[in-house]
């Protein structure tokens, strides 16, 4: 290196030469090199020494660099550096005979700026604070910014040696409140960039990381990253919108990436998440056929790489439910609630293990409101099945619990089996449920109590191949005039109020496809006795239904000799019921009746 303009005094002792306070100064700039020590044994092959150099106001430059060796001025090459050094250095004595001499440069640098060649990212407002050897950088601090980001460096950098062919890492970093945009996405090394293309973040992270090449500390990872997400928004082409405000950590070393407390808010349910979603999951989720939006959170996520590059994800975390739905056309909709989970995902493989906790305020099902539900769900590898077991929900004032299995196929279908129970069911607020009436308050609402039992099973993707049987018994029942079999009963042109109360009613029905098929339907009342059957189209809500009403005093099923006994009397009404269930047509038919039961033999006694 250069010395210009130098001051000073030199004292030449026999094989001794002593410096004392020798000054350069430089004409073009403020730099100020001063040389105090000596050197001992001049004349012998290995002098000795003893000299420390206070530099100031030392520009980083080409001359700076040309005057390293070549190894070192190979790596410091890697970066472009506008910076004034402060510098102590002190030369001594190589006691081991590696090399002549020795140094230890404490270097202090301030309101620098750099770029480091491998990650053009620009800094400014550079402040290090370092000691530099022959074999070692100790970075004790460097703070430097980019844009609105602060960061912070420390650790130490092993430069190339004629003994270490490669430099070394081994450094701390920290920064903070750095603005992903697209100048910065761009200067990302290529494997990163391109991921960066296509998740396309934007927003402030903060970066805590450790990396360890060909360092002295070959036990530790070669680097470790870790991103807080500050409320980041990402936009994948396959999505028609992006995801924003996510929030959480991502750590990522060679063998995993962990998610930690990530929350990703407002994923609307619809076909676009099947382009992102594994092909094994694609086939779950078409035949779930979900709607709505969720807030993600997961608690921990890992993703891990096998010896045979296959990934494994295994994680935890909850769903929260926002008006989601599932099925087509909307059978189940309006579902608010919290979904807990957790499971193991290996790509090429699906689903390894996983169980759900599903705790929802509501849920609607044609009109009808199940409310407080509880479902525990888990699944079977062995049979690639969701099972619930002993769900609970109430509806209407009662409660329904049952099981519930759903089965993926290979064939892409998913078949369910459900099998329900139900008691305590207000009758008036489940056949009212959806209904307004315009009219006025009814004169007689609705009431009584049900019971029964429901076995459901079919494919998700198909509702007509949905097939079971239905029980219901029904206790106490007491009809509106206005309602469905009030407007049954008043064609019957009954005036008496009693009519309208019954004892109690029994269903015994099979659903197929969309068809509800009524095989007996028996209403037994104090003066009226209702039998009929039929079919309901429970997607379209249209009927057709035939009852028989047999005006006598019974309270259960009557028998055929307890038919002729009671007798008839005069009313033995046929109706007929079809159209939609809001607007019916009804026709009676009025049925000879029986005096008594001797007039069979056409004659009174």
């Amino acid at each position: 290196y250069p010395l210009e303009n130098l001051t000073g005094r030199v004292t030449v002792d026999g094989d001794q030469v002593t410096l004392k306070d020798i000054v350069s100064r430089y004409e073009s700039d403020d730099r100020r090199i001063t040389l105090n020590g000596s050197v001992v044994g001049i004349t012998s092959d290995s002098p000795r020494f003893n000299i420390v150099i206070d530099a100031n106001s030392v520009p980083i430059d080409e001359t700076l660099r040309a005057a390293l060796p070549e190894k070192q001025r190979s790596f410091y090459e890697h970066f472009e550096v506008d910076a004034i050094t402060h510098s102590v250095i002190t030369v001594f004595p190589n006691e081991l005979g590696r090399r002549p001499v020795e140094y230890i440069a404490k270097v202090r640098i301030r309101d620098a700026s750099m770029v480091y060649r491998g990650f053009p990212l620009p800094l400014t407002d550079v402040d290090v604070d370092a000691e530099l050897t022959a074999d070692v950088i100790v970075l004790k601090k460097m703070t430097a910014r980019n844009g609105s980001g602060q960061i912070a460096v420390s650790g130490r950098i092993y430069p190339a040696t004629e003994r270490v062919a490669k430099p070394g890492y081994s450094l701390s970093i920290q920064a903070d409140q750095l603005e992903l945009d697209d100048e910065w996405l761009s200067k990302l090394p290529p494997k990163a960039a391109e991921a960066a293309t296509k998740l396309k973040p934007r927003g402030r992270i903060n970066i805590a990381g450790d990396i360890n090449i060909d360092s002295k500390k070959p036990d530790r990872p070669e680097f470790r990253l870790a991103i807080e997400c500050l409320g980041n928004s990402f936009h994948l082409a396959q999505l028609p919108r992006p995801v924003e405000n996510v929030t959480g950590r991502i750590e990522i070393t060679p063998a995993n990436v962990l998610l930690k407390n990530l929350r990703v808010p407002n994923i609307t349910l619809d076909e676009h998440l099947t382009k992102i979603l594994p092909q094994n999951a694609v086939k779950a989720y078409k035949g779930v056929s979900p709607t709505g939006v969720v807030d993600l959170n997961i608690d921990e996520a890992q993703f891990s790489t096998d010896t045979k590059d296959h990934t494994q994800i295994d994680l935890g975390g909850k769903m929260i439910l926002v008006d989601c739905g599932f099925g087509d056309m909307g059978r189940f909709s309006g579902m608010d609630g919290v979904l807990d989970f957790e499971g193991s995902y290996m790509t090429n493989e699906g689903l390894l293990s996983g169980s759900a906790d599903l705790t929802a305020s509501g849920l609607t099902i044609k009109d009808r409101t199940l409310t407080d539900i509880q479902v525990a769900i888990v699944y079977e590898p062995e049979d690639n099945a969701f099972v619930s077991r002993d769900f609970g929900a109430r509806l209407c004032g009662g409660r329904i619990s049952g099981d519930v299995e759903i089965i993926q196929q290979e064939s892409d279908e998913m078949r369910y089996y459900i099998e329900t129970v139900f008691d305590g069911i207000e009758f008036g607020t489940l056949m009212n449920a959806g209904k307004t009436d315009q009219a006025g308050p009814m004169p007689v609402a609705d009431k009584g109590r049900l019971s029964g039992s429901l076995n459901l099973q079919g494919r998700t993707d198909r509702p007509n191949s949905q097939k079971g049987r239905l029980s219901i018994g029904v206790q106490d029942m007491q009809l509106a005039r206005r309602s469905f079999l009030g407007k049954v009963l008043a064609a019957m042109q009954l005036s008496n109020p009693t009519d309208y109360i019954f004892s109690d009613m029994s269903v015994d029905a099979f659903v197929k496809g969309s068809d509800l098929v009524l095989q007996d339907v028996y209403m037994s009342g104090e003066s009226t006795v209702l039998s009929g059957k039929g079919r309901i189209d429970m997607q379209n809500n249209v009927l057709d239904l035939e009852f028989t009403s047999y005006g006598s005093v019974v309270t259960s099923r009557p028998s055929f000799l307890e038919t002729l006994a009671r007798g008839l009397g005069s009313a033995v009404i046929k109706v007929e019921v079809h159209g939609s269930v809001d607007e019916p047509r009804i026709v009676t038919t009025h049925l000879p009746g029986l005096s008594t039961p001797f007039s069979i033999f056409g004659e009174e006694p």
